[in-house]
């Protein structure tokens, strides 16, 4: 504390260190021109608020009268690159057992990638907590709904109208489709992280399969989709294709905006299904980033929370098939976009 609150004394300290000999490593790591450059002293320029720090917690361990130390952290180099250093400190004693101070052996080590590593997995870690939270939810959700109405056609059935009947038929089907759809995307996931995901290759129709997808949609919102485009035959995996096809759709109604329009089209030797909405889009750092699994954005109110899979999964799979998923922003629109390899005679 003494030192922190007078940096004068400090900087006086450092300027009494000597370094004796450094090694080729060492040259590397502070990216320096030369050893003669480290030998020469301790730049202003890269005695940053953590060097600072480190400097003070190397003295009191000496102070302290221990004979080593270990500290992690953030280096600038000579070129004003930074890196994470974990640095290790060990002194020798003289015949009367004292620390002997004129010869101090400091080594460095470059602990960048271990910490973007760990960064990593702590990320993981926590969007798969995010991810199991949002699995209990999205499944309890429909299946509690599918219980109910089941409980009262089993029985209240004699005293429901047809048209009653007839609705809560429509909500069980609807809400079990969305459990069948959760549970399809945790299990081919499971089956891509393990390698053991395969697809099949036939001609498809992206025309005939998008309208498949649309019919089995609640109508109240495949209603407001406008749908258009023509007859195009691709090589893939149809039940793949459909996948691929319901997470794009999902993907606009959850964080998209009103107008939602789907196409169907070709060009060159790829047909392609477009999935565009007026949202507000991606910002240019996260076009990648939302391809990633368990990565979610900010949704629309009133919905669950999402698994964030399903571009991650929908790109995996176009892939497998020899496509491709990718996203752009053109004329104030989110355009999300399937290409499949057009069938050839």
């Amino acid at each position: 504390d003494h030192l922190r609150r007078h940096p004068e004394i400090l900087d006086r300290v450092i300027s009494l260190i000597r370094v004796r000999n450094v090694n080729s490593a060492a040259v590397n790591l502070i990216e320096a021109d030369s050893a003669e450059e480290l030998l020469s002293g301790f730049r202003d320029d890269i005695r940053t608020e953590a060097v600072r720090d480190v400097f003070i917690e190397q003295l009191a361990t000496l102070w302290e009268d221990r004979e080593s130390a270990q500290f992690d952290f953030t280096a600038t180099t000579y070129r004003g690159n930074r890196v994470e250093c974990v640095l290790h400190l060990a002194a020798s004693r003289r015949a009367d057992n004292a620390l002997d101070l004129s010869h101090v052996i400091v080594a460095l080590a470059d602990i960048t990638e271990r910490k973007a590593a760990e960064a990593q997995l702590r990320h993981i870690a926590q969007s798969k907590d995010e991810l199991i939270a949002s699995v209990s939810h999205e499944i309890r959700t429909p299946l509690t709904a599918v219980l109910g109405f089941a409980q009262l056609l089993r029985d209240e059935h004699g005293n429901l109208s047809e048209a009653e009947r007839s609705e809560m038929l429509e909500a069980l089907l609807t809400q079990s489709n969305d459990v069948a759809n959760i549970v399809e995307d945790l299990l081919v996931a499971a089956k891509a992280d393990i390698g053991k995901l395969h697809v099949v290759r036939v001609p498809v129709g992206l025309y005939a399969q998008t309208s498949q997808v649309l019919e089995s949609w609640d109508r109240e919102v495949a209603n407001r989709i406008r749908f258009s485009g023509e007859a195009i035959r691709c090589t893939a995996d149809p039940a793949r294709v459909r996948q691929i096809i319901r997470n794009l759709i999902s993907n606009a109604i959850r964080y998209g905006g009103p107008d939602l329009q789907i196409s169907v089209g070709a060009r060159d030797s790829v047909g392609y299904i477009r999935v565009s909405d007026d949202g507000d889009g991606v910002s240019q750092e996260d076009t990648e980033r939302i391809f990633e699994k368990y990565e979610r954005g900010d949704q629309l109110p009133g919905l669950t929370g999402a698994l964030g899979l399903g571009l991650a999964l929908s790109r995996h799979l176009a892939r497998l098939m020899d496509g491709d998923v990718t996203y752009q922003r053109a004329d104030d629109r989110s355009v999300f976009e399937l290409t499949l390899p057009v069938v050839t005679r």
